[in-house]
């Protein structure tokens, strides 16, 4: 159970739609719907709702069309809650040797949903934008979407499960292309 969301949705807007469908859209406008801790909290706890809703039959992920954007990745400037190198706040702390990336935790709560995810790309997915879509059990994008695994070229290594999940979406060999 996700314990660290208590407030309103800020950066999630969750719709319902006719046949058990939970549309999850992120929805930071301005900023191409950059990634945030908070948002994380809200991706992972609405997850979690949806496992235990008996009404809800699969789950779609896909960005504010607003945004201009699926997803841009990390928001690297105004991030709150995401000290470098540190726990976030608000993260559990009865374990802090164990920290995974916000990304991470999304991805393991998309890959624990007890129902099926959906990432419905709607437009460019950079970073964790791209990453997040490969733990979900199918991606659906738009003809014009761009995306991008660009952590190769500033150094980092990937998150997101993305390293498990990219090889087994296509191989070894063109994985290693597409992150050099």
């Amino acid at each position: 159970r996700v314990e660290w969301v208590d407030t309103e949705l800020k950066d999630l807007k969750v719709d319902r739609l006719d046949g058990g469908v939970m549309v999850l859209t992120m929805s930071r406008l301005g900023s191409g719907n950059s990634w945030t801790e908070p948002m994380r909290n809200e991706v992972c706890f609405m997850l979690d709702r949806a496992s235990r809703d008996p009404c809800v039959r699969v789950v779609v992920i896909t960005g504010d069309p607003d945004g201009g954007a699926f997803c841009v990745g990390m928001e690297l400037k105004n991030n709150p809650g995401d000290p470098p190198g540190d726990v976030p706040a608000g993260r559990s702390r009865k374990n802090a040797s164990f920290w995974r990336d916000g990304g991470g935790t999304a991805g393991l709560a998309i890959v624990s949903c007890a129902k099926p995810v959906i990432a419905a790309v709607n437009g460019n997915a950079v970073g964790v934008g791209m990453t997040l879509p490969l733990c979900c059990d199918m991606t659906v994008a738009a003809e014009d979407a761009k995306v991008g695994l660009v952590f190769g070229r500033r150094g980092l290594t990937l998150e997101a499960l993305s390293s498990f999940f990219l090889t087994r979406a296509v191989g070894w060999k063109k994985a290693s292309e597409l992150v050099l």
